[in-house]
């Protein structure tokens, strides 16, 4: 699974990937997001 998008800071992305990656036969996460106003 490939999470992408923005996200408004760096908790909503740390939460989103622990959600992830607590969906039932996802074996991998790859987090792409990034955090509003940051370069990455």
């Amino acid at each position: 699974m490939t999470l992408e998008g923005v996200v408004a800071n760096q908790f909503d992305k740390n939460l989103i990937n622990v959600r992830a990656n607590t969906v039932p036969n996802v074996f991998s996460v790859t987090n792409n997001l990034i955090v509003e106003g940051k370069s990455s």
